[in-house]
């Protein structure tokens, strides 16, 4: 009884999201989240990848 309900409810949404525009828009739009997370992790941990190279390195080094 459950499947029947699960199937009906994933068929329902199919059909809201059938259309080619209606995805295309989704996708587009998840791209662009997925860069703008990627650009921001990458400079994050760029930036504090090299705050701590350049603080381990005055550990080693004492001029």
């Amino acid at each position: 009884m459950c499947n029947i309900i699960y199937i009906y409810h994933l068929q329902a949404i199919y059909k809201d999201v059938n259309s080619k525009a209606y995805l295309l828009r989704l996708s587009s739009f998840l791209i662009y989240i997925y860069t703008i997370v990627h650009l921001i992790y990458f400079f994050f941990f760029n930036t504090v990848f090299n705050s701590f190279m350049s603080d381990s390195s005055e550990i080693f080094c004492h001029c």
